[in-house]
């Protein structure tokens, strides 16, 4: 076979360079194409191609570049492995390229949501869902927008657990060896009206939102999603942060100098201003220039390197903040990390999800991180009431805590947190601002609660776990639990008969210790209001007004010694007394009963036989 192809050689040389050539053509123009597709596919892959030459995607390139994932080329995340998907998303964009050349995209662009591949396909090949972490403290720093940029610091312990089947797994990151599912109403699956939990049976807990729960039809007819890591960690790269945030990052790391005055306010109200292009809302920035010159000239004079300073940084915080010729600022794209600025969290942990058995989804705050801590500038700084998960008692760790808490604290607490006074202004552990005086979602437990005893006057200044004291229901009736009963000179059997609505907000004992005595007799469900109304010489006092006539009794006794003149002569029926005892005639009634009608007669006098 040898000798005969060698042979073929020698007698056909001019046909043998011929195939030569046509093979080192195909296998050039094969490297070539091969070559040229492999670069063509990088290139359209890149953030370069989709960041820099599809200039609609401007702001997401941006916000990338300044994100944790800088390096990472955008077709690992929003294509992913393998020809199939690189197939499709190439044919998906010969229809954006259509929409750029023709200038008919979306502003803002759709973010697609709906075409994110899965975090086990992407996130899982540089993140380990079997990695626990350990719990971390982060500060956060404040500013307030007064003359002085009064800085205070947030610290949380951030829980944030996980590691797959960890014992007991904890944390934020418990959702990653506990398969949750749940159904959305909307493509941004902010809306998500129910909930399912896979248990250790196999068997899955069902969550419907009370408020608006799926009915059987669209629970069937929609399609149930496995919660990964980007129902959490949706912005985990195109982040659009709030610019508060950003002014307040700035100062604690000193690129705006927080000596300036006022300039925690004049940054905010400077960046959350409408410009009508990015270029101009970068110019917008020099006026904190022009307010320092105008109303600080000594400040100017002294510090114009530090106020340079700051205006370069509030047009770099606008330039990754506010695109206006793609409607963009930072609220337009939720971002589901937390709670702070978008319902994050609370999609779920809010309460209004229960099961059969009424069980609420757990909602404790404490779940993923601990009760903030909030220290002033100066301050001492010890992260006291930062209490390991460990230490907690159990009933910390109810469903319900975060809002039972204000009723179940008791005196035990304070060994942890310090003195039980509630309040916003971050004066101790209870009286966090943070926490207290903010909107929460109110969970289905207490909507539409009316509390039995209504709280006004000193009342409502009260905390609730003075009255409640560790008890879900004490004994409302029982006023002495928190007030020293006056002594003998208080009437009444129950405290709420005086005490409530329509008597007395305070306390009463002062009156009671003067309360004269009724000097006639009563009859059993008498209207004493029925006699003493105004106009008559006997009216009740202006501050009894309000006062029902069955109230008197309670406070007023009658004397029963006290008696009253006997009718000399026989009365029929219901009598007509003042036929004869009306004034100016035969006998006229007193002047203290002028007023009474003839029905009141008979309750006080009996006739004679």
């Amino acid at each position: 076979m040898v000798k005969r192809l060698i042979s073929y050689i020698k007698d056909h040389p001019k046909r043998v360079r011929q195939f030569i050539l046509w093979v080192v053509i195909i296998l050039v123009t094969a490297v070539v194409a091969v070559t040229g597709a492999y670069y063509f596919d990088v290139a359209t892959e890149s953030r370069w191609f989709c960041g820099q030459l599809c200039h609609p995607n401007q702001p997401q390139y941006v916000t990338q570049e300044v994100s944790p994932h800088a390096d990472v080329e955008c077709g690992i995340c929003h294509i992913g492995p393998g020809l199939p998907p690189k197939i499709i998303a190439k044919i998906a964009g010969t229809k954006e390229l259509y929409l750029l050349v023709t200038n008919s995209f979306e502003r803002p662009i759709e973010h697609p949501v709906s075409r994110l591949k899965p975090a086990d396909v992407i996130c899982e090949h540089c993140h380990s869902p079997d990695h626990a972490y350990e719990d971390q403290i982060e500060r956060i720093s404040r500013f307030a927008a007064d003359e002085t940029n009064s800085e205070t610091q947030i610290h949380l312990a951030m829980r944030i657990g996980g590691g797959e089947h960890a014992e007991e797994a904890s944390g934020a990151h418990w959702h990653i060896d506990n398969p949750v599912w749940y159904v959305s109403r909307d493509v941004d699956h902010q809306d998500i009206p129910w909930v399912g939990v896979m248990g250790d049976d196999g068997k899955m807990v069902e969550y419907q939102a009370t408020d608006n729960p799926l009915t059987a039809e669209e629970l069937e007819g929609k399609a149930q999603r496995e919660m990964d890591c980007m129902d959490c960690h949706n912005r985990a790269t195109h982040m659009f942060r709030n610019p508060e945030d950003r002014v307040d990052e700035a100062l604690a790391a000193g690129d705006i100098d927080a000596e300036l005055p006022y300039v925690k306010r004049e940054a905010t109200r400077l960046l959350s201003a409408d410009y009508a292009t990015q270029v101009d809302g970068v110019a917008a920035m020099v006026d904190l220039a022009q307010y320092y010159q105008s109303e600080y000239p000594d400040v100017y004079a002294a510090q114009q390197e530090a106020i340079e300073q700051a205006v370069a940084t509030l047009q770099t915080i606008y330039q990754e903040t506010v695109f206006p010729e793609m409607r963009i600022t930072w609220d337009v794209y939720p971002d589901n990390l937390g709670h702070k600025d978008f319902p994050g969290c609370f999609r779920c942990h809010d309460g209004n999800h229960v099961n059969e058995q009424e069980e609420p989804i757990p909602n404790n705050c404490t779940l993923c991180h601990s009760a903030p801590l909030v220290i002033g500038a100066g301050q001492d700084a010890a992260l006291r009431g930062m209490v390991a998960p460990e230490g907690k008692p159990d009933f910390h760790r109810t469903a319900d805590f975060v809002w039972d808490h204000r009723i179940l604290a008791d005196d035990t607490c304070a060994e942890c947190h310090g003195a039980v006074e509630y309040g916003t202004d971050n004066s101790s552990f209870c009286a966090n601002g943070i926490c207290h005086g903010q909107e929460w979602p109110e969970p289905a437990a207490v909507a539409g609660f009316v509390h039995p005893v209504q709280i006004a006057g000193q009342h409502a200044q009260l905390s609730c776990n003075e009255c409640h004291q560790g008890v879900r229901e004490p004994s409302f009736g029982d006023c002495a639990t928190c007030h020293e009963p006056p002594g003998d000179l208080h009437f009444g059997p129950t405290c709420n008969q005086c005490h409530n609505p329509w008597g007395w907000e305070d306390s009463a004992a002062a009156w009671l210790a003067v309360v004269s005595t009724i000097p006639h007799r009563v009859a059993v469900a008498m209207d004493c209001l029925s006699c003493h109304t105004d106009g008559t010489a006997t009216s009740i006092p202006a501050d009894h007004r309000d006062f029902p006539g069955e109230l008197c009794v309670e406070c007023h006794d009658a004397d029963p010694a006290a008696e009253q003149p006997a009718i000399p002569h026989i009365v029929e029926g219901r009598g007509r007394c003042l036929v004869c005892h009306d004034e100016g005639r035969l006998s006229p009634v007193p002047a203290s009963h002028k007023g009474w009608t003839e029905a009141f007669c008979l309750l006080c006098h009996e006739a004679g036989q």
